[in-house]
């Protein structure tokens, strides 16, 4: 995610190739500050998967995963707890407010610690290092109750701050920017948990629409993007789930590094690619902004790009207005609900104020957009109501015994 500061709102107004490299700063768990940029098309090497482990017709089985993931995904409900103890308590909030999704994830969490009877102080510390750590310092002189870094900047960055509120008695969590699980690495003390989508799963749903759409036969071109974790995790899931099914579908790997050459690091990376080996018919990175650049390439390859056909994870509007408007090699854009992201943030919060269990996975679904399902959203912002359907304030209130 190592970043710029220039905003990321999503509006009616132009969206430049500059903000929607930002977006990708929402899945990063990268050291912070600059670093230099490369695009490694290398020997990539043809992989074609074991004939390993599906039962069943592999293809059958991939189709009906795609077909599960195309409504809204269901609420999974945390257990019950009584948060009576917790009310009037306070929350710091720090997060980077330069970016859109960083927005939605501050303003779900303030929506949710006002639901819960929580003080909520948000601080923006911009992009800068500096700023997020006298933020830390800061909530912890105001004697804070709990701290929230929330921007995906990854809690190891900032170990000696995350260590001294432990030593004052302030739990700390962050938002996507770990490993999974309760017990991964690299450990960080005082970090009772990350709250994260589950990005394996998202390669593996992108697999299994990789297979699906290709009948099992296809050849894709994944790329992955150095120095942004979260992208690789979903790679991994990808290459495990194509491993898993055993069908003739095969991928090239090739590499960009998260900076400010990425544009034109996929451009060349994906026409390169695709003059070496025109059997390719899918250009599949982690992340729909590297897909939207991805689509450039294809555009200045003429017909041999234009057989191709991209897809990605993230749901920014411009590829969601793209799969709306039908025509362009976008097909599928995967979603992660910003709101339920929040809101999952403060009820762990809860729980670590009234001494209940954490908890590292709150399974938080995804939807797979097509051109079909999208008709009739409102796609000026990203309003996780009208696309995924769940009301996640009204969702939580029997968790929190509210009601």
């Amino acid at each position: 995610m190592t970043q710029t500061h220039e905003s990321h709102a999503i509006g009616k107004g132009a969206f430049s190739m500059k903000k929607i490299r930002e977006t990708n700063r929402r899945w990063s768990a990268a050291t912070i500050g600059g670093a230099a940029v490369a695009a490694l098309m290398g020997g990539a090497a043809i992989v074609a998967p074991d004939n390993a482990a599906s039962s069943g017709d592999p293809v059958s089985e991939a189709a009906a995963v795609v077909a599960a993931h195309a409504d809204s995904p269901q609420f999974w409900a945390p257990p019950r707890i009584d948060i009576s103890s917790a009310r009037g308590k306070t929350v710091w909030w720090i997060g980077d407010q330069s970016q859109n999704i960083i927005q939605q994830w501050a303003e779900a969490g303030a929506d949710a610690a006002k639901l819960a009877g929580l003080k909520f102080h948000l601080f923006d510390p911009g992009s800068s290092v500096a700023e997020h750590v006298r933020a830390f310092n800061l909530a912890i002189a105001a004697k804070a109750d709990a701290i929230v870094l929330g921007d995906g900047y990854p809690a190891v960055a900032f170990s000696a701050q995350v260590a001294d509120a432990k030593k004052h008695g302030i739990p700390v969590f962050s938002l996507v920017s770990h490993p999974f699980g309760a017990d991964t690495d690299p450990k960080v003390d005082g970090l009772v948990a990350d709250v994260s989508y589950n990005y394996p799963e998202a390669g593996k749903l992108l697999a299994d629409w990789f297979v699906a759409d290709s009948k099992g036969k296809g050849r894709a071109l994944i790329i992955s993007l150095k120095g942004i974790p979260s992208g690789d995790w979903q790679i991994d899931g990808f290459k495990d789930e194509l491993k898993r099914l055993g069908t003739e579908a095969s991928y090239v790997e090739a590499s960009s590094n998260f900076g400010p050459s990425e544009q034109t690091d996929i451009i060349n990376v994906v026409s390169t690619a695709i003059l070496r080996d025109p059997t390719i018919g899918y250009v599949i990175p982690p992340f729909d902004s590297m897909a939207l650049f991805a689509q450039t390439g294809l555009a200045q390859l003429g017909p041999a790009g234009a057989k191709v056909k991209t897809a990605g994870f993230n749901t920014i509007l411009p590829q969601m207005t793209n799969l709306q408007r039908g025509g362009t090699p976008f097909k599928i854009d995967l979603g992660g609900p910003n709101v339920w992201l929040g809101y999952a943030a403060i009820d762990d919060v809860l729980r670590a104020l009234t001494n209940q269990p954490i908890i590292h996975d709150y399974k938080i679904g995804y939807r797979i957009f097509d051109h079909k399902n999208v008709q009739g959203l409102e796609l000026s912002k990203e309003d996780d109501r009208n696309w995924y359907g769940i009301d996640y304030g009204a969702s939580f209130k029997p968790v929190w015994q509210l009601q």
